[in-house]
C-alpha cells in the first residue's frame, strides 16, 4: 500500500479492525465517503490553479461543498476532473477517474440504496457487498495516486507531512517552487513537478494538529465546510 492522506489512513484502518460483516460494511462506506470527498477537494483546486474555473464558479463550488451529502461532491468530481485533462498533478487523471473512482462512487451510492430501503443488513449480504465493495476501494487506494499529490500542512513557515505509511508518517517532500508565502493552517499539495496548490476553501483542516478531522467530516451545522474556524474555535 502507498502512503495516504492521514485522514484516510486513520479510516481504512477502523475498517481493517472491525470484525462484523455489517460493522465492517458501515466502515468501508465512511472510507469510501472520504475518498471521494478528498478527490473532489483535489480536482476543485488542481481546476483553480490551472485557471479552468474562474472566481464565481469557485464560488459556487464551495457553496455546494459546504452540504455533507457525498452525491454533491461526487457530483462536482464528475464535472472538474475533466478539466484537468492536461494537470501537472495528475497526468492520466481522466482514465483514473473512470476505471478508478467511479466505480467507487458508483457502487457506493448502490450500497446506500440499499440501506435506505432495507435498514440493516443480514450477515450474508454485508459479506456479499464487502467482497465487491473492499475490491474497489483498495484497488483505488493502491494505485499510488493519492500519494503522487502528497498532502501537506503548513505550520508558520514550515511544511508537515499529512501523509502516513505503515502508520508512521512520512517526512514533507521537498518543494521546488512557492509562488506565494505559505499561509499557516491551510493544507497544500505537492505536485508532481513540486510545486505547491493550496485547497483552502475546498478543504481545511480543525487547527494546526493534522490529527483533527478536516472539515469534510463535520456537519454543516457544526462546522462549515470550507471557511475558517474564528480564533475561538467557532
Amino acid at each position: 500500500m502507498k502512503p495516504l492522506p492521514e485522514h484516510i489512513a486513520h479510516l481504512r484502518e477502523q475498517f481493517e479492525i472491525q470484525k462484523e460483516p455489517f460493522e465492517r460494511l458501515l466502515r468501508l462506506i465512511d472510507l469510501a465517503d472520504a475518498v471521494i470527498k478528498y478527490h473532489t477537494a483535489l480536482f476543485a483546486a488542481g481546476c483553480r490553479d490551472a485557471g479552468t474555473i474562474d472566481a464565481p464558479l469557485t464560488e459556487f463550488i464551495t457553496r455546494g461543498l459546504r452540504l455533507s451529502s457525498v452525491s454533491v461532491w461526487a457530483y462536482f468530481s464528475e464535472k472538474l476532473h475533466v478539466r484537468l485533462r492536461d494537470s501537472t498533478i495528475w497526468p492520466d487523471v481522466i482514465d483514473y477517474h473512470e476505471h478508478r473512482l467511479r466505480p467507487v462512487t458508483e457502487r457506493l451510492f448502490c450500497i446506500r440504496h440499499e440501506l435506505l430501503t432495507q435498514g440493516e443488513l443480514c450477515e450474508e449480504k454485508a459479506t456479499e457487498c464487502l467482497m465487491v465493495f473492499s475490491s474497489l476501494v483498495h484497488a483505488l487506494l493502491s494505485y499510488g495516486m493519492l500519494s503522487q499529490a502528497p498532502l501537506m500542512l503548513a505550520a508558520g513557515d514550515q511544511l508537515i507531512s499529512c501523509m502516513v505509511h505503515g502508520g508512521a508518517t512520512v517526512p514533507a517532500e521537498e518543494v521546488v517552487q512557492i509562488d506565494a508565502p505559505l499561509r499557516s493552517g491551510e493544507l497544500y499539495l505537492r505536485t508532481m513537478s513540486g510545486e505547491l496548490i493550496s485547497l483552502f476553501p475546498f478543504l481545511q483542516c480543525r487547527g494546526v494538529d493534522r490529527r483533527e478531522y478536516f472539515y469534510l467530516y463535520e456537519s454543516i451545522e457544526a462546522q462549515p465546510l470550507g471557511w475558517r474556524m474564528s480564533s475561538n474555535g467557532g
